[in-house]
């Protein structure tokens, strides 16, 4: 778990790539050191 009060920072990754009919296939991952909080795939 990532908690506010007690971590100066956190990393945000973020890539995505443009797909057939306009769409956006995109990936995101929200971690601190090898804990990682959230993971996003997807086409947006």
């Amino acid at each position: 778990m990532i908690d506010p009060l007690t971590m100066q920072a956190v990393q945000l990754d973020i890539s995505y790539k443009y797909i057939d009919g306009g769409a956006i296939n995109a990936n995101a991952k929200l971690s601190n050191g090898e804990a990682v909080c959230f993971k996003f795939r997807g086409d947006l």
